[in-house]
């Protein structure tokens, strides 16, 4: 394969200030990620890690990792199918964590640190990438987009929860495979092996989370920018990569198919109630505040489910706002794109990587995340930070000391808020308890954040051995719970929630209608199995309470409830028995027992209580 070599790049050893730049952006990184290496498992890690028998298995787990959905493992362990089954298949993460596991066991401080430098990887091979090749004749341009990047809030969620090593991964083996493809075509560093580690990284990208994908326009769109290359030449350049990319998808196809199942459950797809106006508009109006949060990260959380954002339309000013945007920087970088103008680079990289995840070609379980932004944020910070350079020449042709008072004075006040976040927000994702109720408190009409801080509450009380704390835990906890089902009634999950906070307060009754409405909503819901065998534990324990003061009558009804929940379990079988006998009932005593002893032959109170009713009956 013929390609045109780089022109108008001349590569030289990097600089004692290169060096102190990247010396400067990697402290900063520590600085700002290592407070999330004690911090325990949270969220979605239990789906990857902890609750996953494929990563239980450590090494030799990785077949399966490599050869089903990526939660398949999970929801096979609680006997489900999973509501999100289906069209996820980012295996290289999960095989890093059953690696882990298989030298480690479960350490989610040793997960978090390698989260951290999987991040700092990143910033070092991004600063490369744009010292090197793409703006090498500017000194420090390339230094301002990675610490734009490296200390923006918002990637939090991708690094303090472990489970976003999916992310941390594409987005580095994506950006060595950009690095390593400019060595190739830098007639400098022309050589075969270069392309080939480009092609393997873009490979491995891909194993990590198909947002890879989005790079078969980026990378000839780089190509023409910053090699100066002509289009055909670049398009030619980028074939190998869609060979990779077409390998990646039929593997992907043999093992989920493609795509997700269609789900009618607004939980698990926002846009189920919406018209097709309603589901559109609602999707330029979550493009935007994708922008606010870019600009103001203050107010982060895991969830934006439903109902955090209710439908818009068209007519909603926000919605022609964000439309019109859109629209305008859209317009501006394919104008300009030709005269391979880095403004306009920016913009189409931030709206080719943004496409995958934006709900506008690809329909999603949900509708944004902050770590689906984490790529395209790229884009922003390039963005940022060449208008940052625009503006400072400006300045500095009237006044240098004014201009680079101006860059200091934007600079530290940025770098320190961005810290006071960025380190405060890792403290919330230390574990399930401290981020669920702290984010329901920022999207209060999500039901499942809801759902989730009741949980935690739950948690909470469990944990306690204060009454009127734990009673106050709980009264916490229902309140979420009305909320959410004021919200939307048929989630099962609130009435599992409820469920638990009645068992707890020994209202039993109350545990099993919930329960109850849980299952008609759910009936295959995984935790289903474990609430009922508590159910029947407890109505045993009542019936044997009513038994011993000689209220047949209520023992026999909560023995039945027992029997229904265990019936399996010959000593309730025996005692309901006991119960019949003693209210005459002698037919329905001569079945229990006899079902309690085909649980358990040979049970010789059973066998007594049996020939005892027989000889009555006879």
């Amino acid at each position: 394969m013929t390609i045109e070599k780089l022109q108008s790049v001349q590569i030289h050893p990097s600089p004692i200030g290169n060096r102190f730049q990247l010396f400067i952006l990697l402290i900063l990184g520590i600085g700002f990620y290592i407070n999330s290496i004690s911090n325990d498992y949270a969220l979605d890690d239990g789906l990857v890690i902890s609750d996953n028998p494929y990563t239980l298995k450590g090494l030799g787990g990785i077949v399966d990792i490599f050869t089903h959905d990526s939660y398949y493992g999970f929801y096979q362990k609680y006997g489900s199918n999973g509501e999100l089954s289906g069209g996820r298949y980012r295996p290289l993460s999960i095989a890093t964590f059953a690696i882990e596991y298989e030298f480690f066991g479960l350490n989610p401080h040793l997960s978090h640190a390698v989260n951290v430098l999987l991040y700092l990887l990143s910033v070092f091979i991004l600063y490369l990438l744009l010292s090197k090749y793409w703006f090498p004749d500017k000194r420090w341009l390339p230094f301002f987009i990675t610490l734009l990047f490296t200390i923006h809030p918002l990637h939090t969620e991708v690094v303090a929860n472990i489970k976003g090593r999916d992310e941390i991964l594409s987005l580095l083996l994506l950006l060595c495979s950009l690095f390593w493809l400019f060595r190739y075509v830098d007639k400098a560093f022309s050589n075969r092996k270069t392309l080939i580690l480009s092609l393997f990284a873009y490979g491995l990208a891909l194993f990590s989370k198909e947002n890879g994908i989005t790079f078969l326009a980026v990378i000839p769109l780089s190509l023409f920018v910053f090699a100066g290359m002509k289009i055909k030449q670049s398009l030619k350049t980028m074939l190998p990569y869609l060979v990779v990319a077409l390998i990646y998808l039929f593997t992907r196809y043999q093992v989920v198919g493609f795509g997700a199942e269609s789900m009618d459950n607004i939980m698990n797809n926002p846009f189920a109630w919406a018209s097709w106006s309603q589901k559109y508009a609602s999707i330029f109006f979550i493009l935007l505040y994708y922008l606010r949060l870019l600009i103001f990260p203050n107010l982060l959380s895991y969830d934006y489910g439903f109902n955090t954002f209710p439908y818009r339309d068209f007519g909603n000013v926000w919605v022609l706002f964000s439309l019109l945007l859109q629209a305008a920087f859209l317009i501006y970088a394919i104008m300009k794109i030709n005269k391979r103008n880095v403004f306009a680079f920016s913009i189409l990289y931030y709206f080719i990587t943004l496409s995958i995840v934006s709900n506008l070609f690809v329909n999603l379980s949900g509708t944004m995340g902050e770590r689906l932004i984490y790529h395209s944020s790229l884009g922003f910070v390039m963005l940022v930070a060449l208008t940052g350079e625009k503006v400072f020449l400006y300045l500095n042709r009237f006044n240098k000391l004014f201009a680079r008072s101006v860059i200091i004075l934007v600079l530290i006040p940025l770098v320190i808020l961005s810290a006071f976040k960025t380190i405060s927000r890792n403290k919330d994702w230390k574990s399930n308890d401290t981020l669920f109720i702290k984010d329901v408190s920022i999207v209060s009409n999500s039901v499942k954040a809801n759902v989730a801080a009741s949980t935690a509450y739950i948690s909470m009380a469990d944990k306690t051995k204060a009454k009127s704390e734990r009673n106050e835990y709980l009264k916490k906890a229902e309140t979420l719970l009305i909320h959410a089902k004021s919200i939307y009634p048929d989630f099962a999950d609130i009435y599992m929630n409820l469920g638990g906070i009645y068992y707890r307060k020994a209202n039993y009754e109350a545990a099993e209608r919930a329960w109850l409405k849980g299952k008609e909503i759910q009936p295959n819901h995984p935790n289903l199995p474990q609430y009922f065998k508590l159910l029947g534990s407890a109505f045993y324990k009542e019936g044997l309470k009513e038994g011993s003061v000689q209220n047949f009558a209520n023992a026999e009804k909560l023995l039945k409830k027992s029997v229904s929940y265990m019936p399996g379990n010959a000593e309730v079988w025996y005692n309901l028995g006991g119960a019949q006998y003693s209210l005459h009932d002698y037919r329905a005593a001569l079945k229990s027992f006899e079902k309690a002893i085909k649980l358990r032959p040979g049970y010789q109170e059973a066998i007594q209580g049996l020939e005892a009713v027989k000889v009555l009956l006879h």
